[in-house]
């Protein structure tokens, strides 16, 4: 590892630079020239970032630390501090460190909008982006614009760049997953068990109980008894908690009207809870029992997974033939 990957990997969550490291509150604004890296310093200054500001197309998101920097923990403002996808926000800021200027754009500003680096609004592209310390002074800030294709092999990724306040434009060498919208931001898996380790589940909905368990050789409705079902949605119920992703959050207690109550038993004894609530059009859960980092929470799922988690006995049978 080079000395410079490793400053950036410090300032984005080692905790000796965060110990030994006093640097001035100077914003890293870039020189000028094509090959020279933006930011030149930012690899030490990241160390202090604890947060950032991400503006565009109508949508903000803030990213807040959340924790000491060895612990490289990040929320997302706009959702109560849900934590953000920190593989995603490695990935920011390395290649902010590591973005290069390649050549020189237009410094006209009615042709900006053409490569995406217009000032920011609701109708355009670009994405302003700003990193802060703890005591609110800019250590970075820029805006991005279109990405560049580019057909040839083992060649890195470009983006026209510009810096606020700046009228001439760049192209630079780099990867930038500048992203305004928070949804894009939040960790969204929440469960991923196999279908294999459920050894069973009772649904509770509006006075009705499903019992699910073993028998057979496979996962079964036990009760109530002898219905003819399909299996393909016993199946399912089964791999109810595999691939569960959120597609928004918002903190507990659930919003809405609440529907009822999924409890799966795992193979090892370990119970999970499933509390599904509908909010209008939106379905919401609370999910108990798994990782102390879901309590609290009111995670909106795809409106699908209703008839999965949490099924009537009527979505369970064979239709009548006709």
């Amino acid at each position: 590892m080079n000395r410079r990957s490793a400053l950036i990997l410090a300032g984005l969550g080692g905790a000796s630079l965060a110990t030994g490291l006093s640097l001035g509150p100077v914003m890293e604004r870039g020189v000028a020239g094509a090959g020279e890296l933006v930011f030149p310093a930012l690899a030490t200054l990241l160390v202090q970032a604890t947060r950032i500001e991400l503006t565009g197309a109508g949508k903000t998101t803030t990213l807040l630390r959340t924790g000491p920097i060895r612990d490289d923990a990040w929320g997302v403002a706009e959702r109560e501090l849900y934590p953000a996808q920190r593989p995603k926000l490695r990935e920011l800021l390395a290649g902010l460190a590591e973005l290069r200027r390649t050549a020189q754009r237009t410094a006209d500003q009615d042709a900006y909008a053409r490569l995406g680096v217009e000032d920011p609004g609701p109708g355009g592209t670009a994405i302003a982006l700003k990193i802060l310390n703890e005591q609110g002074r800019v250590l970075a800030q820029l805006i991005t614009g279109h990405r560049r294709t580019r057909t040839q092999g083992d060649v890195p990724e470009q983006i026209y760049i510009r810096t606020p306040g700046d009228p001439q434009s760049w192209l630079a060498d780099g990867r930038l997953p500048a992203d305004a919208d928070p949804q894009a931001w939040m960790v969204r898996e929440l469960l991923d068990i196999p279908r294999s380790k459920i050894t069973s589940a009772t649904l509770t909905r509006e006075g009705e109980t499903l019992v699910f368990g073993l028998a057979n050789g496979g996962f079964q409705l036990l009760s109530p008894p002898d219905q003819k079902t399909e299996d393909y949605r016993i199946e399912a119920v089964a791999g109810a908690l595999e691939a569960l992703t959120l597609s928004d959050v918002k903190k507990a207690p659930l919003p809405g009207q609440r529907l009822g109550t999924a409890r799966f038993t795992l193979a090892d004894k370990q119970e999970i809870t499933i509390t599904l609530a509908r909010d209008g059009q939106r379905l919401y859960a609370a999910i108990d029992g798994a990782t102390p980092a879901l309590a609290g929470w009111a995670f909106e799922l795809a409106d699908w997974k209703e008839k999965i988690i949490l099924p009537r006995l009527a979505d369970l049978l064979t239709p009548a033939p006709k």
